[in-house]
């Protein structure tokens, strides 16, 4: 059948979005969901490509609760799946349309740039693209927070994915330790049959042999390592790049290991994967040729084998009974070793604190005491360590030394010859190597053990992404309704918010006022969904919070918290730390908030480097920094968190002025001790023990608590 491009639909004007792959995915996107806005793809994309790549669309796939399947395009493999698909051309990736349905043999395109709605058959496809994507809902993924889902899995899948590199490794080390054994019979076959007859010609074709088995050796080896130092840089970046994502994302509730803790992660990371993609690989390859390497010496002398056998068990139950206090110690190691670097990351953090506190010496004191415990386990870990090598080894000798002795007798005996002896001591160190080296590994074992499961307890954290929450919300109104909120952070007794039910209308200016600790900041975070009330209701324009998802919660939600983290780096960098705005929005922005002036001194305009920390600008300034990121999506509600902390009295009316215009037609939530700063709200609610105790105008608010002073 011939293509008769057959248009179904009228046509309408073509994207403004240039990108066909982009503009695809988005299709996907809003089958599931509805309408779900281009800031929220991009935001999740966070990429500085002109153009998204396939591997852009496939890593992030998760986050908008999909999954994802790339195959190649075939005449069987369209049937069996789901619809929509998008197909592409893996080379051209412009070359990209959606196959919609199947209907007679009758394959429904849509292209996304233009709208355009045609029909083919797939032999006229597949001359066009080669590739299908399959993005889909999967019915799986809500239990994936099931405890039962605790395993490792997430870093065995990837060796499974590698198991062709791990073959083709394989198939060399088939190669490698065939010519292990071809050189002692080389040896052998020298001192028995070439030095006795002086064959000097057949002397020379072996040489010339074995000389082509080391050339050979060295290339396999020298491949061999290469594909494993390839294999274990894809998967560590991998890794690094999911963990790093389970550390920005992982659910506030259940986050309790300190900074000190979560970047060593990374160290515990790079050791595991050091240790399986290489060594332990290696070791387990070359391991079944012992067993061959004891066949062949068996046939040459079966006491020999014998006796190798025995030191061989020997060597394992030696390094098995050093096991047991190597595996408590590293225990106590690894757990060691994570408080002391806690106490490394805090103390360099605090570095000023601890100058100003005149708290150098206590500091440096209980560093000494940390360090001299850790070292002084580690020591006996290495102590003990070492002692289960040079044990094995002084085996591994013994066994050398009784291959000599018996083979003296044999030799004697006209049971072995010169030559056979000399091939059975290179084959007995043959088989002793992997030995000691797979003890070596077991004991190492111990300590990664440890680290893996530190990085597998972490794993199994709960996503922001993982919640069931659905794509499609564009602009709020900024309706906020609280029903019966109540929520404590771990550890503690007392409540921070207890049965809170109130109301903002879309608009409404509204302060929170109230002694420390009562509970106004956690307004902040249950609000931004970094945490999850344990009962009760919060609304957003009608939706239950937790049904959006975090970027398009965020994305309508501008915060400005007490204390703004600036990054070391450039002052555009920090406010477009999100989103790229553009050096034109960018200066508006930084106009609309005070910072042109900063912009203006500094002589080097939104370039102007900050410091670490933000230790280049003032107090004030950092504020204002923290206010200019709340604005970027120019979102319809607004949180300010102690917007005035730091600031004298003309400051601090400079910041109320330059916020009024900015807050005109946003939901605005003010949390502050300063009453000055309730000139910009109509409402006040006091908040005191994680309860609403009162609401109502400000006015008559702030004269009821003036008159009880």
């Amino acid at each position: 059948m011939q293509s008769n491009n057959i248009l179904t639909s009228a046509q309408q004007a073509p994207s403004p979005h240039g990108d066909a792959l982009f503009v695809a995915f988005k299709y996907i996107l809003d089958f599931y969901y509805g309408d779900v806005g281009v800031d929220t793809i991009h935001t999740i994309l966070a990429h500085d490509k002109e153009k998204a790549e396939i591997e852009d669309f496939a890593r992030v796939a998760k986050d908008f609760a999909l999954s994802y399947q790339e195959l190649e395009l075939t005449e069987n493999i369209v049937g069996s799946h789901i619809f929509p698909v998008i197909l592409t051309c893996k080379e051209d990736t412009l070359k990209t349309t959606i196959l919609t349905r199947i209907e007679e043999g009758i394959y429904e395109l849509y292209d996304p740039l233009t709208y355009l709605i045609t029909q083919n058959t797939l032999q006229e496809i597949m001359k066009v693209y080669n590739t299908a994507l399959y993005f889909y809902k999967d019915v799986k993924y809500s239990n994936i927070l099931d405890p039962k889902y605790q395993g490792k899995e997430w870093f065995w899948k990837h060796l499974k994915n590698s198991m062709p590199d791990i073959i083709k490794v394989g198939v060399l080390t088939v190669f490698i330790n065939i010519f292990m054994i071809l050189v002692p019979m080389y040896t052998m076959n020298v001192y028995n049959r070439v030095i006795p007859n002086f064959a000097i010609d057949t002397l020379f074709v072996m040489t010339v042999g074995v000389v082509l088995l080391f050339i050979f050796d060295a290339i396999f080896k020298t491949v061999r390592i290469y594909i494993l130092e390839n294999m274990g840089r894809h998967i560590g970046s991998e890794l690094e790049d999911e963990l790093f994502k389970r550390l920005l994302l992982v659910q506030s509730s259940h986050d309790s290991l300190l900074g000190g803790s979560k970047a060593n992660l990374f160290r515990e990371l790079t050791m595991v994967r050091d240790f399986f993609m290489s060594k332990s690989i290696v070791t387990a390859l070359d391991f079944p040729f012992v067993f061959l390497t004891l066949f062949i010496i068996a046939l040459i002398s079966p006491v020999i084998a014998g006796v190798t056998l025995f030191c061989a068990i020997l060597i394992i139950i030696t390094n098995i009974l050093f096991q047991i206090p190597v595996f408590n110690l590293s225990r106590k190691l690894f757990k060691d070793g994570q408080v002391k670097h806690n106490y490394l990351f805090e103390t360099i953090k605090g570095v000023e604190t601890i100058k100003i506190t005149n708290a150098t010496s206590r500091r440096m004191y209980k560093w000494r005491q940390m360090t001299g415990f850790y070292d002084f386990v580690h020591l006996k870990v290495q102590m003990l360590t070492s002692s289960a090598t040079n044990v094995s080894y002084v085996i591994y000798q013994i066994a050398t030394v009784l291959t000599v002795v018996i083979g003296v007798y044999e030799i004697q005996d006209r049971v072995l010859s010169m030559g056979g002896l000399i091939a059975l001591s290179i084959f007995v160190s043959r088989v002793m190597g992997p030995i000691i080296g797979l003890s070596s590994i077991v004991l190492k074992y111990k300590e990664v053990k440890e680290s893996l499961d530190s990085l597998n307890k972490f794993w199994h954290l709960p996503l922001e992404t993982e919640k069931a929450s659905e794509l499609g919300v564009k602009r709020l109104q900024g309706e906020i309704e609280f029903n019966n909120i109540s929520f404590s952070y771990a550890g503690t007794k007392n409540p921070s918010m207890s049965e809170v039910t109130f109301k903002i209308k879309p608009g409404e200016k509204v302060g929170f006022i109230g002694p420390t600790g009562a509970g106004k900041s956690t307004i902040l975070r249950l609000l931004t969904g970094m945490d999850t009330p344990q009962s009760g209701t919060i609304f957003i324009d009608s939706h239950e919070i937790n049904t959006f998802h975090p970027v398009e919660l965020r994305n309508n939600i501008g915060v400005m918290p007490q204390e703004p983290f600036l990054f070391a780096g450039t002052l555009k960098e920090n406010v477009e730390i999100g989103k790229n705005l553009g050096k034109e929005k960018l200066i508006q922005l930084l106009k609309m908030t005070g910072l042109e002036d900063l912009i203006k001194r500094s002589g080097e305009g939104e370039n102007f480097q900050v410091g670490e920390g933000g230790s280049r600008l003032s107090v004030g300034q950092r504020h204002l920094v923290g206010l200019a990121r709340s604005l970027v999506n120019d979102p319809p509600i607004l949180i300010l968190d102690e917007p005035t902390t730091g600031m004298d009295v003309s400051l601090e009316k400079e910041m109320i002025k330059a916020l009024k215009p900015i807050v005109v037609d946003k939901t605005l939530i003010l949390i502050t001790h300063r009453f000055a700063a309730l000139e910009l709200v109509d409402r006040v609610m006091v908040v005191n023990a994680g309860k609403i105790i009162a609401d109502g105008p400000r006015d008559v608010i702030l004269a009821k608590l003036q008159g009880q002073k």
